[in-house]
């Protein structure tokens, strides 16, 4: 049996089922835009199973689409964390009218401490709010004593 009828032919035969999965069969082709070509399935079970292999690779395709836009929107994210923080220090500069080299400098420092040590001052943060006062103190005390003692 053909995939389509010749025109003014009926699929002889054919009950209600076997329409329902040529239409599905139509559809998934024309959704996953592989096309018809040359090669078609021909009988029931043929098409049963291009149509399985369309859903799967529409599935893994989509789910490989999904993480990379995954990954792409974390990066663009972070990114877009950093650039706020560098408008906030630019804006806070120009405000205090730091200007010149010594802007410079601020800011090349403060880009290399965040791209440096970005993960351990927002847990730094976030650690010392849940603490008391009295351990926060001993804490920031002991990070801070090689300065201090210099």
């Amino acid at each position: 049996q053909e995939l389509l009828p010749r025109p003014g032919e009926n699929l002889q035969g054919s009950d209600g089922i076997v329409l329902y999965q040529m239409s599905a069969y139509f559809v998934l082709v024309t959704m996953t835009t592989v096309g018809y070509g040359d090669f078609s399935p021909k009988s029931y079970s043929e098409r049963w199973f291009c149509m399985v292999l369309l859903f799967e690779s529409m599935v893994i395709f989509s789910t490989f689409v999904g993480l990379m836009n995954s990954v792409l929107m974390e990066m663009y994210a972070a990114s877009s964390y950093s650039r706020q923080k560098l408008i906030q220090l630019v804006q806070y500069l120009r405000w205090r009218g730091v200007r010149g080299q010594l802007k410079h400098s601020i800011v090349d420092h403060m880009k290399h401490i965040w791209s440096e040590n970005h993960s351990h001052l927002d847990f730094e943060q976030v650690l010392c709010g849940d603490l008391s006062p009295s351990l926060r103190t001993d804490l920031m005390w002991r990070g801070f004593w090689a300065v201090l003692a210099q």
